[in-house]
């Protein structure tokens, strides 16, 4: 299982990196937020963690 988790502040990775490891599950991150010209990102993946403040757009 792959999942990519958008908008990673610097001191949440640690926790990210370990999550995946506890969980054999494989977690890239980025700190770009999901939007129209980021979601290309996701391609490949299972799942995508995507909390925001902001809107998404359609």
């Amino acid at each position: 299982m792959k999942f990519i988790v958008y908008n990673v502040r610097d001191d949440e990775i640690p926790f990210v990196q370990k999550w995946g490891k506890d969980h054999g599950v494989e977690v890239a991150y980025t700190t770009t937020t999901l939007n129209q010209e980021t979601v290309e990102e996701a391609n490949g993946f299972d799942g995508i963690s995507c909390l925001q403040t902001i809107p998404y757009s359609q």
